[in-house]
């Protein structure tokens, strides 16, 4: 959690093993994201050696959806205008 938290001002812990972040105010788009997302992943490994999931969305339900898409070491983006074609296949049971 340490090394997520030097990657935002924004940071909220919810279990053990899971955080939202807020971008700092630099990324401006879902493109430099991905690249933020990235770092995390990298500095992660890096430091821990272990693998993470990210999800990045438009809000922490779609975030969070995403970032169990792909475990164990998933990222996903889901730009806002793709949040219904993210949405419409899943079944039910994924939504928290």
């Amino acid at each position: 959690m340490e090394i997520l938290k030097g990657f935002s001002n924004k940071f909220q812990q919810v279990s053990v093993d899971e955080a939202y972040l807020v971008p700092v105010p630099d990324i401006r788009n879902f493109k430099e994201a991905a690249i933020y997302a990235l770092r995390i992943k990298d500095e992660v490994q890096k430091q821990e050696r272990i693998t993470c999931s990210v999800g990045v969305g438009p809000n922490k339900l779609i975030s969070k959806i995403a970032s169990g898409y792909q475990k164990p070491d998933g990222l996903i983006i889901v730009r806002p205008e793709d949040v219904r074609d993210f949405l419409f296949p899943l079944n039910v049971s994924k939504i928290p």
